[in-house]
């Protein structure tokens, strides 16, 4: 059997992997960076550090179903091509059906955090209306990948609700800023691509005029300027904001290269 062959066809391969595990790098942040800030917001005790954890544990499982199940049930370009394929693939949506399952039976019905079912509920709409715009073609893309990471940061108020045991307006303040944040990365790369070829900076101004609207639109929503009230969260999406402008009118250096921020 050839090399080649091989890849596709034993398990333990990086094709294995690609079955199994996650292949959208980016999405780990906006993950688990809006669930850290948001425990971090929500001033966890010795009481509620272990719900926390619980909590991570069954968004990671969560995270870790969608590709198993994209694949086992055909929505995905990847398909098992063998039977020891298929058992792993099964085996892992098992795994991770356990894991997160065991961790939300704890949460809720030990824990009562029945507002986990309520964010829930929310993230499981953002995540079929992401895929109700991936199905319309390229030209919802942007817009899919915005209403995706609407979903994923729902984890700041989770994580929020379960460290201070409110779901109340700083829970959600933690979800909006941890999504616009991750909105203006995901409009900047957006930008960067579909202006990489223009070399004048009016044609960048032109095409970067809905962004630059955008950024000062989120900055004013924000009180977005180093020093503002409302702490460093705020500033740290200010200073990303100024950033991407720079690149929008074309300067050079590492501010025009968006590979340096990891999505080359």
């Amino acid at each position: 059997m050839s090399s080649t062959s091989s890849v596709v066809h034993t398990p333990g391969t990086t094709r294995l992997r690609l079955l199994v595990w996650p292949r959208e790098h980016g999405a780990w942040g906006l993950l688990f960076v809006p669930l850290v800030t948001g425990a971090w917001l929500g001033h966890p005790s010795a009481q509620t550090i272990v719900p926390v954890m619980l909590f991570a544990l069954a968004a990671l499982g969560l995270f870790c179903l969608r590709t198993p199940v994209e694949v086992w049930l055909h929505l995905s370009a990847m398909r098992p091509q063998n039977a020891a394929e298929r058992a792993v693939v099964l085996a892992s949506i098992v795994i991770c059906l356990g894991v997160s399952g065991t961790a939300l039976i704890f949460l809720i019905g030990w824990q009562r955090a029945h507002g986990l079912l309520l964010l829930g509920a929310a993230a499981a709409a953002a995540f079929l209306a992401q895929a109700a715009l991936k199905s319309l073609g390229r030209e919802t893309r942007m817009n899919a990948q915005l209403t995706g990471a609407l979903a994923l940061t729902s984890t700041a108020a989770g994580a929020y609700y379960l460290a201070s045991g409110n779901l109340g307006r700083m829970a959600l303040i933690a979800w909006a800023v941890n999504w616009l944040f991750a909105a203006n990365q995901i409009h900047y790369v957006q930008l960067r691509i579909h202006t990489a070829r223009l070399t004048l900076p009016a044609e960048r101004f032109t095409a970067a005029q809905g962004f630059l609207l955008g950024e000062a639109l989120t900055g004013l929503l924000l009180g977005g300027r180093p020093g503002a009230p409302d702490g460093c969260r705020a500033s740290h999406y200010w200073r990303s904001s100024r950033r991407s402008c720079a690149a929008s009118y074309g300067y050079s250096g590492n501010l025009n290269d968006y590979r340096s921020i990891g999505w080359g």
